[in-house]
């Protein structure tokens, strides 16, 4: 019983863990002002972003430019993402093909009562 109890354990521990290939990184979280985010170095060379925005009253708008870096210091824009907002939560997101090591968000305009807005990645390989 306990080789059983022991070898059901062992197949358990050897398969890989659901979380690692949903897996997803927060840029920017919940911002209510422009910001820039810190970097990221995805795994895989097709990554893709979502924008995630709203409003506490009536209509705004968020545009945030993607950035890439082979060096991590100097940076240039990859994609712009812009997405009118409201108070339900709304959602824009770009796929990009561009093998940068390095990404970063940067948000560029910010409109509208309690305007907040994230800023997603995921990268497969």
């Amino acid at each position: 019983m306990r080789i059983l109890i022991a070898a059901i354990l062992l197949s358990c521990l050897s398969l890989p863990a659901k979380a690692d290939s949903n897996a997803y990184t927060v840029l920017a979280s919940s911002l209510s002002a422009i910001a820039t985010s810190g970097r990221i170095s995805p795994q895989g060379g097709k990554i893709a972003f979502q924008l995630m925005g709203t409003t506490s009253v009536g209509a705004g708008q968020v545009t945030v430019l993607i950035k890439g870096s082979n060096d991590g210091v100097s940076y240039v824009q990859v994609s712009s993402l812009t997405l009118d907002t409201i108070i339900a939560q709304t959602s824009t997101g770009e796929s990009v093909d561009k093998a940068w090591r390095y990404y970063i968000s940067s948000a560029t305009h910010l409109t509208g009562s309690g305007a907040r807005y994230s800023v997603f990645a995921n990268s497969k390989q």
